[in-house]
């Protein structure tokens, strides 16, 4: 599900436990698989789920603009979820909304997904 930047040395640094830490800074870049990113990216397969199933199904990976959201919702879609970019700007749908922006300024590098255990 990880796609985009890997950053391992931001794992390393927000990690607590000393034996993580050192695991993940000698073998980080083994066990975790770097992906380009790409908007959309679980679209087909979210769309063969949709129409194999009678439920409401939601489209995510990689919702970034209201281009994707429109393209979503006239797939059949119900919901979408956006992650990395409210991460990045809690305001992201009301400033879509408004019109003030199209699209997410979320560059992917994945440092808010790394900085997660300093929240715990």
């Amino acid at each position: 599900m990880m796609r985009g930047n890997v950053p391992i040395w931001d794992y390393v640094k927000s990690e607590k436990n000393p034996v993580t830490k050192m695991g993940m800074a000698l073998f980080g870049r083994f066990m975790v698989r770097e992906f380009p990113f790409q908007e959309l990216f679980l679209f087909d397969e979210a769309k063969r789920i949709k129409d194999a199933v009678k439920i409401p199904v939601a489209c995510i990976g990689g919702v970034c603009s209201v281009d994707d959201m429109d393209k979503a919702m006239q797939a059949g879609f119900e919901f979408v979820q956006i992650g990395r970019a409210t991460i990045r700007d809690p305001n992201v749908i009301r400033k879509m909304q408004s019109g003030e922006i199209t699209a997410s300024d979320c560059d992917h590098c994945n440092r808010c997904v790394a900085a997660w255990p300093q929240r715990a």
